[in-house]
């Protein structure tokens, strides 16, 4: 025979070499060491013996072998916290590890899966103990690991034991050998409070603070809701009327038109005036497209692909001037000096065009054409900040379909570079910047529809030398 494996392959369960042996064994040369005899009599015959006893060969002899996986699999992984530790982290996913690929029916099924909470007197067994649902997602195909979500979570302060059943098999019908067990607690954050998970609605959430105070402690309390157009989307505040209290807009997607609230800075506003825009007002940006002081107003009209300006009068209302053509279905509008003239440029993340568009201001409220960059798959989301601290703007998006954002660095004459894509969870829809950790650059935040989750991504701190 040829030898074309040296046993050494990955992936390999056995590799018995016929030419040579001892006996009736034949040794596996992999590192599972499945070691196999020989049954019905055959013997080695070493090479270079001609003459054997008996009759001489006149007939073809097959060997016949067969391969039975009876090897049960095992767990081999869990991220849940180690065995009898505290954690004070947010669990409301983690995954598994397997010794070998299962069979997906089996690792797809509820059923095969308990995590109990030990109740409020910290013995499991009794009749406080709560249950949370564990579902496995993304549904498992092949591998060896699985994802799960807590999808009544996260998990509450307590005692937990995690168990995965024996109705766990691999592909050959071998089921775990014995259930798999861990046992861990989670904690409160100091100074925090873990939300319960049984009181999702307004009048049922636990407040911060007991009595509304001057200070700013986090703490907020009800103000009553105020009435504004058809199916509002996105908004955005400022100081619109020449006083010093915060004013609202709001996109109104069926209304076709915004709605402007007058802050009365005691926490209320006056009756809504609506302004009309194009189809499918989706997303509004105020800024100081003019130069004149007084803040304007811009506005992405979803099915309309075009963005409406509006300069503002410095009492609340606006003019109206012109509709701009975008990309198809922009999704979401910033505003920013994106070439260093001092004067207000737009860019829409357009979702079905797959891309973003940047419109540059002239200064007296009118934008040039619009210039598109292709992006991931259905941005969604939009973020204007200077992500690489060279002091020229950036883009980033958050791109629904592809799962991932794209970054766009400006190169401070108007232009971006071809989008760098960075990993999110499902469903990204928005994206925000802002230094979290407080080393000086920008970070990201992307909120992940389709996972329940945010993705935070930190920025690298950069040394920028800042002209004289």
């Amino acid at each position: 025979m040829t030898n074309t494996l040296s046993g050494s392959e990955s992936n390999l369960i056995g590799y018995w070499r016929f030419n040579e042996g001892t006996g009736t064994n034949s040794l596996d040369r992999t590192t599972n060491a499945r070691n196999a005899v020989l049954l019905n009599g055959p013997l080695w015959v070493p090479a270079g013996t001609y003459n054997l006893a008996g009759p001489n060969l006149f007939a073809e002899y097959l060997l016949d072998v067969e391969l039975a996986d009876l090897v049960p699999p095992f767990i081999t992984t869990c991220t849940l916290p180690a065995e009898g530790q505290v954690s004070s982290n947010l669990v409301d996913r983690f995954a598994v590890g397997f010794s070998e690929d299962l069979a997906p029916s089996t690792v797809t099924n509820a059923t095969a899966y308990e995590l109990r909470n030990a109740g409020l007197n910290g013995l499991f067994g009794d009749g406080d103990d709560a249950l949370y649902a564990v579902a496995n997602s993304p549904a498992y195909d092949r591998g060896l690991t699985a994802s799960y979500l807590v999808t009544d979570g996260p998990l509450q302060p307590g005692l937990y034991r995690f168990t995965v059943g024996t109705a766990l098999t691999d592909k050959a019908g071998n089921p775990l050998a014995t259930a798999f067990i861990r046992n861990f607690a989670v904690a409160n954050v100091p100074g925090f409070r873990f939300e319960n998970r049984d009181n999702g609605s307004f009048a049922l959430a636990t407040s911060l603070s007991t009595n509304r105070i001057p200070a700013a402690d986090g703490s907020l309390s009800a103000a009553g809701s105020l009435a504004v157009g058809d199916a509002c989307y996105h908004m955005a505040g400022g100081l619109l009327n020449g006083d010093t209290n915060l004013d609202l807009v709001t996109a109104n997607y069926n209304g076709d038109s915004v709605s402007v609230l007058l802050g009365n800075g005691d926490g209320s506003f006056a009756r809504q005036t609506d302004f009309a825009c194009g189809n499918g007002a989706i997303a509004p940006v105020l800024g100081l497209f003019n130069a004149d002081a007084r803040l304007d107003l811009a506005v992405a009209n979803y099915s309309a692909n075009a963005v409406s300006v509006f300069l503002g009068n410095g009492d609340g209302t606006f003019n109206r001037v012109t509709n701009y053509s975008v990309g198809s279905q922009p999704h979401y509008i910033g505003a920013g000096d994106f070439n260093g003239d001092g004067k207000r440029d737009l860019a829409t993340a357009n979702n079905a065009s797959d891309n973003i568009s940047v419109l540059l201001g002239n200064g007296d409220g009118t934008f040039g054409p619009a210039i598109a960059y292709p992006a991931g798959d259905a941005p969604q989301g939009l973020a204007v900040g200077d992500v690489n601290g060279d002091l020229k703007l950036d883009l980033v998006t958050a791109n629904y379909s592809s799962d991932d954002l794209s970054l766009f660095l400006g190169t401070g004459d108007g232009s971006f570079t071809p989008a760098v894509n960075l990993a999110a969870e499902n469903g990204p829809r928005m994206v925000a910047l802002a230094d979290l950790n407080g080393d000086g650059a920008l970070d990201l935040a992307a909120v992940n529809a389709a996972a329940n989750s945010v993705s935070v991504l930190l920025g690298m701190a950069m040394v920028r030398s800042r002209p004289a």
